[in-house]
Formats: C-alpha cells, sequence, structure tokens
C-alpha cells in the first residue's frame, strides 16, 4: 500500500537533503522510496558552507571522543589538511628528502696522483703503467680515481657491441685492478669518485629491478670489494675538495667540454677545479677583478683512444699530480702521456 506522503515528510526530506544526507539515507529514515525523496527534494542541495559546517561539526565530535586527527578527518569525511586550514590549526611546512650534499673533504697532505676514466675493460696498461711507475719514482701519498674505472657497457642505454665483456667480468677486472693499485702503493690513501658510467648501475636498477634498490651486496662498491682494499667510494656526483682544490668528474655539469674543457669548467664553476670526463688535457688561467689568481685542469683519459664506437677523436692519454700543503694550498701538475712516455 503507498505511503502517504504529508507536507511535514517534505519539509523533513529536503532539510536532510539540504543538510547534506544522501537520498537513499533520507529515504531509509523516513520510509519512503528512493523516487518519492528524488522528487519532492530535486534541487535542494546542501550549501558549501552547509557542508563544511556539518564536516567540522562531526570532526570536533570525534576528536572529543579520543579519535586520531587523521582518523576523525576520514570520518567526516575530509582530510586532516582541511580540518588544519578551517579551525585555524597550526599548518607546518613539510619536511624536505634530505641528501648530504656537501663536499668530500680530503685534508691528507703530500702528493696525490689523479687517475681519470680508465674504462676498464677498455684500458690502455701502457699507458697505466707509465703513470704509476712515474708516481711511484717521486712517492705519493694517495690515490684519487676520479670517475669512469668501469665502463660500465652492458647496462648503457646505448647500442651494445656484442663482443665486449659482460658486466660481471667488468666487476671481476676492477677487483684485480683495485689489487693491483693496493699492491703497488700498499700505504696510500685511496679515494675513488663515481663517474657517469659507474652510475648505469644505479640507473639500471632503479629501471629495471627497483625491489633491488639499496640492498647490500647488489651495490656498486660491495661488487667492487671497495672496502677489503681500503677503498673509500664517493658517489651521487658529489663534489671533492682535495685540499682547496674542487675536483669533479666533469658530468655534474651539462655540457660537452667545448674547445677548451678546462676553460669550459672554469666558466662553469666560477674558481679553481679539475675534472676528467672529457679525455682531454687542457688548461686555463686567469685572474679576477681582485688580482686573484684563478686556474682550472682538464685530465687526458688512460682508456683506449680509437673505441668503435668513437674510432675518431682529439683524447689523448693523461693523469694528474696534485701536491697539497698544511694550509690546503695546492700546485697541479697535468702530465700527458704519449707513446708510453710521460710528456
Amino acid at each position: 500500500m503507498p505511503v502517504t506522503v504529508t507536507p511535514a515528510m517534505i519539509a523533513r526530506m529536503k532539510k536532510l537533503r539540504a543538510g547534506g544526507m544522501t537520498i537513499n539515507k533520507i529515504a531509509t529514515e523516513i520510509g519512503v522510496s528512493f523516487g518519492v525523496v528524488q522528487k519532492y527534494t530535486q534541487g535542494v542541495l546542501p550549501t558549501r558552507e552547509e557542508i563544511t559546517k556539518e564536516r567540522t561539526k562531526k570532526f570536533k565530535e570525534l576528536i572529543a571522543n579520543g579519535e586520531p586527527v587523521v582518523q576523525a578527518a576520514y570520518k567526516a569525511g575530509t582530510t586532516k589538511e582541511t580540518m588544519q586550514r578551517e579551525l585555524g590549526l597550526g599548518i607546518k611546512m613539510p619536511d624536505a628528502v634530505k641528501r648530504d650534499a656537501k663536499p668530500y673533504i680530503i685534508n691528507t697532505a703530500g702528493r696525490w696522483l689523479i687517475l681519470s676514466d680508465i674504462h676498464l675493460p677498455q684500458h690502455d696498461p701502457q699507458a697505466i703503467e707509465a703513470a704509476i711507475k712515474e708516481a711511484k719514482r717521486r712517492g705519493v701519498v694517495g690515490v684519487l680515481l676520479n670517475g669512469d674505472v668501469l665502463d660500465c657497457h652492458e647496462l648503457s642505454k646505448h647500442d651494445k657491441d656484442p663482443s665486449a665483456p659482460r658486466y660481471i667480468d667488468e666487476l671481476r677486472i676492477g677487483r684485480e685492478f683495485f689489487a693491483y693499485m693496493r699492491q703497488q702503493f700498499p700505504k696510500a690513501e685511496f679515494v675513488y669518485k663515481l663517474g657517469n658510467h659507474e652510475e648505469r648501475l644505479g640507473k639500471y636498477i632503479i629501471q629495471r629491478a627497483p625491489a633491488l634498490e639499496g640492498i647490500e651486496g647488489v651495490d656498486l662498491p660491495s661488487c667492487l670489494n671497495a672496502k677489503d682494499h681500503g677503498v673509500t667510494i664517493i658517489r651521487d656526483k658529489r663534489l671533492i675538495e682535495l685540499g682547496k682544490l674542487n675536483v669533479l668528474h666533469g658530468h655534474e655539469y651539462m655540457g660537452g667540454g667545448g674547445v677548451n674543457p678546462a676553460r669550459w669548467l672554469f666558466l662553469k664553476a666560477r674558481g679553481v677545479a679539475l675534472c676528467g670526463h672529457f679525455h682531454r688535457t687542457s688548461e686555463h688561467h686567469a685572474k679576477d677583478i681582485s688580482d686573484k689568481y684563478q686556474a682550472s685542469w682538464s685530465l687526458g683519459c688512460l682508456c683506449d683512444l680509437k673505441p668503435l664506437y668513437a674510432p675518431l677523436n682529439e683524447w689523448n692519454h693523461g693523469f694528474a699530480f696534485c701536491t697539497v700543503e698544511n694550509d690546503g694550498s695546492f700546485s697541479v701538475e697535468n702530465k700527458r702521456i704519449i707513446d708510453g712516455k710521460i710528456m
């Protein structure tokens, strides 16, 4: 038997609808059909102010009953941030993701050997041995491997050479190289700054196997047994301060190095700096407006000068010595290697 709809029922339906109650709930509350409620409340919608008022009221009631802020906001049909704003509660600046962007500081005074762009196993043994022989003759307190010690060819996004060694073989060769270097310089401090080629591993994992990110044993230091050889690895494009000399691999700044990579670096860094990355020996010297002397250097590489992917280039073999004084002042000797001879 159909229910008789009275004016009082209609008034109540409109009031409930204006208060934000759904048609289904109103129908259940009054005991009529969905169609009846829809018919008599058509066009009756709660205003924004009324909805906010109702939500705020419910939120306050829930908080008074001991509900946590987030849960109370959810039950009231809103968010914690909205309630904080509506009630004038303090909204704090969200926490930032912090990363250690401070330079890695090397305070050890004495002569340092700097090698860059070895690209194992695409290295040039004759050039490397020439640099090591000179360093042993003159004596060094530390060795700075300034990026791209490994080539990481298999992890590259570029076309692959099917004849190139696999990454697992590169890691083995890298461990052998560390052992060899430690044998040559048993008492030296070793610092290894990762270059763009070594960073391929992190990108590869993030893109293809993100579940492995951060797992001990999968990272490069573990794969190379760096701790066993006393090698400190610096990553994430972090700057190194060797005394007062700023050392970068070179990929930290965007660009191709131009005609003179050292001058390019000077214009980017606006101060004394040294980099590898471009496989070319170059220097740039200048004075600023206060007659303060400034300089920058780029190092030659120690890899194959005629790789399959770029047989025509302007690369040269080279390395550098940096002698650091106790007060941080330094002098750089930027060396070329031609046919195994140091120039």
